[in-house]
């Protein structure tokens, strides 16, 4: 099994991994199972991004959908657990507690649970944002599947003629720490793009509040005015 597979892994020396890298981690490793072993950006390419619509949206099902294609049957997760892992893929958290909130989460076997799933694939998810959560996730799902020392306990470094097998090692620990290094470069290219759109929508909001309180303070102004003259 995948988390199986996780747990070999674990040989090496890894922490605890939470739900949603276990999730990630699943879908990653599904992907390592495949004869082509397709990168993040071939799957995004291939089987996400045709199914993006003109407004730039993905709906929540076909996302299940694809994962279902690659083996990861998300969609027919308990509706708690589907919610979860929706809100790991990206769906907006205003829209899911307005569409399907927390607190109305239906017991198991309960006869409103399909209305509630049905809701819950109606939801649609911002594609850009998706696609870069899906190739950042991904990209620390292989960390957790293959460190260095996973490449190099496995073999998988390639062999490079040396002058003596002291030298072979040394080249082989610095090739998989190479690898490493460019993964961990991928993922930390990933978090500054997604920190930098944080803070333009921070900034955006701050605008919005900052005008908000010219208005009430200008509606503050009139309303003292009006006082003043019925008095006079």
């Amino acid at each position: 099994s995948v988390l199986g597979v996780v747990g070999r892994f674990r040989l090496f020396g890894l922490r605890r991994l939470e739900p949603e890298e276990l999730f990630w981690a699943a879908v990653e490793a599904q992907l390592l199972r495949r004869p082509d072993q397709p990168e993040a950006q071939q799957v995004l390419q291939h089987s996400f991004k045709p199914l993006r619509n003109p407004e730039g949206y993905i709906a929540a099902r076909d996302v299940l959908q694809v994962l279902s294609y690659y083996e990861v049957p998300a969609e027919r997760l308990p509706v708690r657990s589907l919610r979860r892992v929706l809100l790991w893929l990206g769906v907006d958290v205003r829209s899911l507690e307005l569409e399907a909130p927390a607190v109305s989460i239906p017991a198991p076997g309960d006869p409103q649970e399909p209305d509630f799933r049905a809701r819950l694939l109606k939801l649609r998810i911002v594609y850009h944002d998706f696609a870069e959560r899906f190739e950042r996730c991904t990209a620390r799902a292989m960390l957790q599947l293959r460190p260095p020392e996973a490449y190099l306990a496995a073999g998988e470094v390639p062999q490079v003629h040396a002058s003596g097998p002291e030298a072979a090692v040394k080249t082989q620990v610095a090739e998989a720490r190479e690898a490493a290094a460019n993964r961990r470069c991928v993922v930390l290219e990933q978090e500054v793009r997604t920190k930098a759109r944080t803070v333009r929508e921070l900034q955006r909001q701050v605008g919005e509040l900052e005008t908000l309180v010219q208005r009430l303070e200008a509606e503050l102004h009139e309303e003292r005015g009006g006082k003043v003259g019925l008095q006079a």
